[in-house]
């Protein structure tokens, strides 16, 4: 972390990588109100796309309080972006003292297969060790394998169920930092 608490990274990172594919993209904490839209945008398509009612997560409070939900310092809302236009995202937001949560890992269907949820959650993953937190924990649902495979490639390992979660077979995770 910086020396000057107010010039918290997480609030400013506009880092350019490159996907599998070579392409440039840029991986950056929504901080605008623009982003926070495009942000909840994202969130949106995603939970339109699983086919499951999210109420059981308080999905419609966690929308209306996004930006505290994930904010810095002890979490971050990471976009994806190319040629600006925002391709995908994941959250990061307080679990406890000492563990951080990953949520609402989604990649715009167009864009799949080009290392987007690799890059986020490696960025998530740097986040939460600059945070400061020991682990991180996750849930996803059983049919979400590529994003199982994912977290396994990434050390993340069986753990306890550590929320309410009704759907059958939800796969609980933790990677230890």
């Amino acid at each position: 972390m910086p020396a000057d608490a107010d010039e918290f990274w997480l609030l400013r990172d506009r880092e350019l990588v490159t996907s599998n594919t070579g392409d440039s993209v840029r991986l950056l904490q929504a901080a605008t109100a623009h982003e926070w839209d495009e942000a909840r945008r994202l969130v949106r398509e995603y939970a339109a796309s699983l086919n499951v009612d999210l109420s059981f997560q308080n999905f419609d409070a966690e929308l209306q309080h996004f930006t505290i939900e994930y904010a810095a310092p002890r979490g971050a809302f990471i976009l994806a972006a190319e040629a600006g236009r925002y391709l995908a995202c994941i959250g990061l937001r307080p679990f406890s003292e000492d563990s951080g949560e990953i949520k609402r890992l989604y990649v715009v269907p167009a864009a799949r297969g080009r290392g987007f949820g690799r890059l986020l959650v490696e960025r998530s993953i740097a986040i939460a060790r600059d945070i400061g937190y020991r682990s991180l924990l996750l849930d996803t649902l059983p049919f979400m394998q590529d994003a199982q495979a994912l977290y396994g490639s990434l050390g993340f390992k069986p753990t306890t169920p550590y929320r309410f979660n009704p759907i059958a077979g939800s796969a609980f995770l933790r990677l230890d930092l």
